[in-house]
């Protein structure tokens, strides 16, 4: 199957802000790591009304934005 944008392995962020301590600011010294991003990430996909497992629209969100034609492309496997 042909895949068009990202999924949820590929929405990631520079190594660098989870390893490096952020040198000065408000959030000096903190760092981002992975469990909290992936919670972020969950967060985001349910408001969004994308799939948790996948970070590709649910076929719910995808009739809503009258896309239906997309939902096999993306969901028939």
């Amino acid at each position: 199957m042909r895949t068009e944008g990202l999924r949820r392995e590929q929405d990631i962020l520079p190594e660098r802000l989870m390893l490096d301590p952020l040198p000065d600011g408000p959030a000096q010294g903190m760092l981002l790591d992975r469990l909290s991003l992936e919670k972020m990430k969950d967060a985001y996909y349910e408001l969004r009304g994308w799939d948790v497992a996948t970070g590709i629209p649910t076929p719910a969100k995808l009739s809503e934005l009258e896309l239906d034609y997309l939902i096999p492309q993306l969901w028939d496997r």
